[in-house]
């Protein structure tokens, strides 16, 4: 570190970043002031891992007088591609709800196949639905959230949200889907029909000409699962919306 060894400053700093875990490794013998001098020597050559490290580091203060600049040291690496900084900085900018960056740093992060242990931090957030969506506004995050929760009206708006690409969403009809299956698992008996038609159009029923309950109710196979003798009344209403919209009517039934 002393020679300015990049990948030896950011291992010395990692372990030292730590007050506790670094008193096991003569860090404060050594002196935590000229480690992190080594550290901002290497960031400031351009090292993206010793920008990142500088990051944590001034972020880690009990004062938080070194937020601003750590932020701007984990864009720095960011802009690197440094995976760490990446979800660092996705996870900083949801607590200082910078929705629209904190969306675009996890899409990034997304990107990152090679990572899988950071990949499993945008499945977490994003499972949970509390992640953010770059160009999605808050009352569309707010209803993604408690709908993947299983909040019983939130699941209807979301599922609609999808279907229709409303509040700013794009359409996404596997996602509808998904939800009105949440949904008919839970009893809602509401979810079956939606589920049924969106489970026809994702199958194409409109192309097969669908002129029977009997072929349509491959389409609609899913709703089998949840409630016995519901399937027949699904097929057959999803069956004419098809051919409705095959022949360029309404699709209203």
């Amino acid at each position: 570190s002393e020679r300015g060894n990049a990948p030896a400053t950011v291992a010395l700093g990692s372990l030292c970043l730590d007050d506790e875990y670094g008193k096991d490794f003569g860090c404060d013998a050594l002196g935590r002031g000229k480690i992190r001098g080594w550290v901002e020597k290497a960031a400031a050559s351009g090292d993206g891992d010793s920008m990142a490290l500088l990051g944590y580091w001034l972020l880690s203060g009990a004062d938080g007088s070194g937020d601003a600049a750590g932020v701007k040291w984990l864009e720095r690496a960011a802009q690197k591609d440094v995976p760490e900084a990446v979800g660092a900085l996705a996870l900083r900018m949801m607590m200082l709800d910078r929705r629209e960056e904190a969306g675009r740093w996890f899409a990034r992060l997304a990107g990152m196949t090679d990572r899988p242990d950071l990949l499993g931090v945008v499945a977490l957030y994003y499972g949970k639905g509390i992640a953010p969506v770059a160009g999605e506004n808050e009352v569309a995050s707010e209803v993604r959230r408690l709908g993947w929760l299983g909040e019983k009206n939130a699941m209807q708006y979301l599922a609609l949200m999808y279907e229709s690409g409303e509040h700013g969403s794009e359409r996404f009809p596997q996602a509808a889907r998904a939800v009105y299956a949440m949904m008919a698992e839970q009893g809602m008996d509401e979810a079956f029909l939606p589920l049924a038609l969106v489970c026809a159009s994702l199958a194409g029923a409109h192309r097969s000409g669908c002129g029977d309950v009997a072929g349509c109710q491959g389409a609609c196979a899913d709703v089998c699962g949840y409630r016995a003798g519901c399937v027949p009344e699904a097929a057959r209403v999803a069956c004419v919306a098809g051919e409705v919209g095959r022949q360029g009517g309404a699709g209203v039934v």
